[in-house]
């Protein structure tokens, strides 16, 4: 993750690509041979990304021809390219002084340039121009809408700020390097996050590599951060991770060097893939590359996985393609296999790039990075709601001072919804980007996933005496919603014992089923059932079991074990039940 705003250069540089390829553009300028020699050797030096040489190549030329339109773009995107977006701007408008004819998608780049500057009150100029202009491109009309949302998005956010009070996280987490990409378990209480180091090795104070480093929250702090070790990390660039509610599975991104290779003798189909690794005991196993359908020879990278380990969110981009990036989703099937990814809908999916994608615990609110959203320029953080399967709520930005005409992404949010995480370049900090903390606000919170009660109540006794594969036993004081699955606060001194069984247990694997009385329509009663088992498996699953031990199933009112024609028996029969499908003596 460069520093400099992604965003901004690659619209420059579409921009300046269009400007300088176009013949009519340029027609009717009379440019000196001096000034046109200038102007190719600014070209070439640009090209090999030797951008003081550009510069001032860029400046002979215009001291050899005032009015050449050409240098004057290519010098405001050596400017760009230099970090520099103030004398960027400061040359544009240098350009328009002149008595020149220029193009409608030169307001556009002003407009930009002022966005990114947070000067959004100057965006009003470029883009009134833009809209008067007699000859527009129609590949630039969606371009100018955003710019114009943008821009009428930002001063209102200015005047409706949200609390916003960021914690650097401190030395145990953050140094002189670029620290960002954080991963959380759904307990809080480990930390995995990417850091970008010097190849020790390298003859090049330039060339750098990215690694996985480790903290975990004891005594009400951060410890100090270690590598990850191999095999995750090696030579090459590992980072973007996901991390399993229970810690026990590693979903990352390794990407292939110049000899396309991806290290540690790993393959892949494409530059960046998706790899996953597995804790063994205390030791993490050799990554697997996750294969077909989930990589592809495309560019596939920053994953999110649902608190179940059953939905895999992730970025995929046209690799060709240098705005390119959306938000995709693949199942875990009952086969074990990860079904085709499907891209989420076009309200989410914009016409710019998203990046960076996160899945809270609760597997419906989804927090993820945007250029192609109305913000405050450059990539802003957007919340969306799931609604069902394939229908997803309007992106909400989360609003200034988060976002700001700054690169905002890498959102994590902890699984009570009070805190989120995220990386910054930002004054104060120890380096470049580190990795800050901040209270949500209220109204951006998504909704809670109860966790484990500090104290372990006690209460009778649920468990068998003797643990056989096949017994089962009835979960009492589990308690929903009326005709949902929500799980009540009551249900979880019950919840918190089978979680310390199974801690005390670690052999044991069991089936969570769910049955329903006969009232109502059976298929309804099948898919309650089904619902409310697979809730309690959330929640262990977000309280640290281990997927692997844990299946769920509704049996609707197929298995009663009382009458139905009472009261008495329907309650009976409404319940839930566990049982011992594997145990390892």
């Amino acid at each position: 993750m460069q520093r400099v705003n992604k965003s901004l250069r690659i619209f420059c540089f579409s921009l300046i690509i269009f400007f300088l390829s176009s013949s009519t553009l340029f027609s009717q300028q009379n440019i000196s041979k001096k000034a046109s020699e200038s102007y190719k050797k600014a070209e070439l030096a640009f090209h090999i990304a030797d951008y003081d040489k550009a510069l001032n190549y860029c400046r002979q030329a215009l001291k050899k021809g005032a009015d050449f339109v050409k240098a004057y773009l290519l010098l405001t995107e050596v400017y760009v390219k230099k970090d520099d977006k103030k004398t960027a701007s400061a040359t544009l408008q240098q350009l328009m002084s002149r008595n020149v004819s220029i193009v409608s998608s030169v307001y556009l780049l002003g407009a930009k340039l002022e966005q990114e500057l947070g000067r959004y009150e100057n965006m009003k100029f470029y883009l009134d121009f833009y809209e008067a202009h007699p000859d527009k491109r129609d590949d630039d009309r969606w371009t100018f809408e955003l710019l114009k949302k943008s821009h009428q998005y930002a001063l209102w956010a200015l005047q409706n700020p949200v609390a916003f009070f960021p914690e650097n996280l401190g030395t145990a987490i953050n140094t002189a390097n670029d620290e960002y990409l954080p991963c959380l378990t759904a307990d809080g209480k480990t930390l995995i996050f990417t850091r970008r180091l010097l190849i020790d090795n390298s003859a090049s104070a330039n060339i750098e590599q990215e690694d996985f480093y480790v903290s975990y929250w004891d005594n009400e702090q951060w410890t100090e951060a270690v590598s990850i070790g191999a095999p995750i990390n090696t030579d090459y660039n590992e980072g973007a991770g996901a991390i399993s509610a229970d810690g026990r599975i590693l979903i990352f991104t390794a990407c292939a060097g110049v000899g396309k290779e991806y290290g540690a003798g790993r393959q892949g189909f494409g530059s960046c893939d998706l790899f996953v690794s597995f804790k063994e005991g205390e030791k993490w196993s050799n990554p697997q590359n996750m294969g077909q359908p989930i990589n592809t020879a495309q560019w596939e990278s920053m994953p999110s996985l649902s608190a179940d380990g059953r939905s895999l969110y992730f970025i995929r981009a046209d690799r060709t393609k240098s705005n390119s990036g959306d938000i995709y989703v693949s199942h875990l099937q009952n086969n074990k296999q990860w079904s085709t990814p499907k891209k989420l809908p076009d309200n989410i999916n914009s016409h710019g790039r998203e990046h960076s994608v996160f899945i809270h615990p609760n597997g419906r609110t989804l927090y993820f990075s945007s250029n192609g959203h109305p913000g405050m320029g450059g990539f802003d953080i957007f919340v969306t709601e799931k609604i069902n399967d394939s229908l997803w709520s309007d992106p909400k930005n989360l609003g200034y001072p988060i976002n700001t005409h700054h690169d905002e992404n890498s959102i994590l949010v902890s699984g009570d919804g009070k805190y989120a995480y995220f990386a910054a370049n930002r004054n104060g900090g120890f380096g470049k980007m580190d990795i800050y903390r901040f209270e949500m606000p209220q109204h951006l919170r998504p909704e809670p996933i109860p966790l484990l009660p500090q104290i372990i109540s006690e209460g009778e006794k649920i468990f068998p005496e003797k643990i056989e594969t096949g017994t089962s036993f009835i979960m009492h004081n589990i308690f929903f919603d009326l005709d949902k699955s929500d799980l009540q606060p009551e249900s979880q001194a019950e919840l918190a014992r089978l979680i310390e069984f199974l801690q005390k247990n670690p052999t044991v694997s069991i089936e969570i089923k769910g049955h329903t009385d006969n009232q109502g329509d059976e298929t309804h009663n099948i898919k309650l059932s089904e619902a409310r088992a697979k809730a309690v498996m959330d929640y262990l699953i977000v309280n640290g079991i281990s997927p692997d031990r844990l299946s769920s199933k509704g049996y609707g009112s197929t298995k009663p074990i009382q009458s139905n024609e009472t009261e008495e028996g329907r309650a009976a029969n409404r319940r839930t039940e566990c049982r011992i499908v594997r145990f390892e003596k």
